[in-house]
């Protein structure tokens, strides 16, 4: 048995004293091998509704009988250590329960709060009139989707715009527009992304395209598209990172390519990663750069970037102990780059005038590529730190672009929304809070189907994809409502819809989230609010993404 109503130790966990469950939200602190347990009573059909607050660390709920410890209720929602564990259970029999709070096994700090209390005891008869207004919210929701949202006609680039030309009106006042994706592998996305492109080019004269990729690989990408120097296959696998070597892919980067080759130099798309990590080229470019400002300082710097490779290989291997010595190399190479950094700075002046102002700037920027780098991997992984940064060098590429420019920003949905909590910041917040109304967030969803991804059941990592497969989704989720509008793939803008009428439009709802990496014991969704986007393009049916296999970088 796991959880008494006295305080015990069973092996490294401490299980407290039970008490009531409280009327009123009531913070706790949990530390990380401990748990809280909290009794109530209900008769038979009866239903608690009760909500758990995360304030900083990630715990899941139990609930089962104070005379039998076999689980009748368990929650945890995917959203890490800040947000509700909403909790609504329903009595099999009249008797006194125990809700048990606790740290879920992988959390990595020592100690945090969490705020608990009972929302409401709900009767049978109860429910059925709640029931009975919940069909009515979902009649308004189901009506409000239909009447907001325009018919995606086609999804495959070289078609006619007819079916985007609301986007016109959508985007008449913004600056950076961000496509995500709810997967990393669905191929109707990718075509769709590049149909998009092609129109904000052609008819809205979007001059910049941006992508969660590798900065200093990307170069490579944007001399390419730009003027034709390399190659295709080469560009297709240049930019670093396996989510986008993938034939349509390929295929946008062929058509930016042709594009450009009929334009003026004005009217030319650039090509450009914003991303911290993968930085090779950046070391490659430094080097070369030092030994024109600074040749004593070759050799250090070739062991710099040796420690670099190093770390970065710890660090993506799944042992702990081998990450955590890929975090001690990148806090000491994070010093050693920091100091380097300063003195490039310093002597802004005798380093520009010994190359030249681009050259300066461009390992100006690789440099602090790399020190993004070490700060995101010296200590456990810090998503919120990479995606500031992201955001971060997104604004700085921005300020020098010309006047007026408007960019794409292509990325997933986790970074392109506009999530705001205590504890976790998007890309897509950080840009919404600098360009307030000049950014649209535009989410990417789907109904059900396949998708590409590195299957973490099979293999730890791959430099293939796997196809694996999402089915039906769960009832009252995003893509369960937007597929009764009867639409097959819609555009639905949310600025100025009235929105804030809606209830349900105002409440968590489920969404898909894939990213490189999946397992089947992983949720295949999470709760999100339609607030953090300011649109959603929905594919009712989603395909693999054709892997590029051709050869690798």
């Amino acid at each position: 048995m796991r959880h008494f109503l006295v305080c015990f130790f069973l092996g490294s966990t401490v299980v407290s004293a039970a008490q009531q469950l409280p009327d009123s939200a009531t913070n706790m602190v949990v530390k990380r091998n401990e748990s809280k347990e909290f009794t109530f009573s209900l008769k038979k059909g009866y239903v608690l509704k009760a909500t758990v607050m995360q304030k900083g660390i990630d715990v899941e709920v139990i609930i089962h009988k104070a005379t039998d410890t076999a689980r009748l209720f368990y929650k945890d929602s995917p959203n890490g250590d800040s947000g509700p564990e909403p909790v609504v259970f329903e009595s099999p029999v009249t008797a006194t329960y125990v809700l048990v709070v606790r740290p879920f096994i992988e959390n990595v700090v020592d100690q945090g709060i969490f705020s608990i209390r009972k929302d409401a005891v709900l009767s049978p008869a109860a429910m059925k009139k709640e029931a009975v207004i919940r069909q009515q919210e979902e009649t308004d929701f189901v009506q409000w989707l239909t009447a907001n949202s325009s018919t995606i006609k086609y999804v495959d680039p070289g078609n006619e715009f007819a079916d985007l030309q609301p986007l016109k009106t959508i985007l008449k006042e913004v600056q950076v527009v961000g496509l995500g994706e709810s997967s990393h592998g669905t191929s109707e996305f990718f075509r769709m992304k590049h149909r998009l492109l092609e129109f904000l080019v052609i008819e809205m004269g979007y001059r910049s395209f941006y992508i969660e990729a590798s900065m200093s690989r990307c170069r490579y990408v944007n001399e390419y598209v730009l003027y034709g120097k390399g190659d295709l296959d080469t560009a297709t696998v240049m930019q670093g990172f396996i989510t986008w070597r993938v034939e349509e892919f390929r295929n946008m980067l062929q058509w930016m390519r042709q594009y450009n080759s009929s334009v003026t130099e004005e009217r030319k798309v650039k090509f450009v990663g914003y991303d911290l990590q993968v930085n090779d080229q950046a070391w490659k470019e430094l080097s070369a750069f030092y030994k024109i400002i600074k040749p004593s300082f070759s050799t250090q710097l070739d062991s710099m970037e040796k420690q670099s490779q190093q770390a970065s290989n710890l660090s993506n291997n799944f042992a702990d102990s081998l990450q955590q010595k890929g975090r001690q190399l990148y806090r000491a190479l994070n010093k050693e780059c920091s100091a380097l950094l300063q003195e490039l700075v310093m002597n802004a002046g005798q380093y520009q005038l010994l190359t030249n102002e681009a050259l300066y700037h461009r390992n100006w920027q690789n440099l602090r590529l790399i020190i993004q780098e070490t700060e995101t991997f010296m200590e456990t992984f810090n998503s919120n730190r990479r995606d500031y940064y992201m955001a971060e060098n997104i604004l700085e590429l921005l300020q020098n672009e010309p006047a007026g420019t408007k960019v794409v920003v292509w990325a997933h949905n986790a970074h392109i929304s506009k999530v705001n909590t205590p504890v976790y910041h998007t890309m897509g917040h950080w840009l919404d809070s600098v360009l307030k109304k000049k950014y649209y967030a535009l989410g990417f969803e789907f109904y059900s189907g396949n998708f590409q991804t590195r299957n973490l059941d099979t293999r730890n990592w791959s430099r293939d994809w796997d196809v694996m497969s999402s089915g039906e989704p769960t009832a009252r989720s995003l893509p369960w409502y937007l597929d009764k509008t009867g639409k097959e793939n819609l555009l639905l803008d949310l600025r100025n819809t009235g929105m804030e009428k809606i209830k349900l439009a105002a409440t968590d709802l489920d969404m898909h989230s894939f990213g490189s990496m999946y397992s089947v014991s992983q949720p295949a969704m999470f709760p999100g609010s339609l607030s953090v986007f300011d649109g959603i393009l929905y594919i009712k049916r989603s395909t693999a993404a054709k892997n590029f296999k051709k050869f690798y970088l």
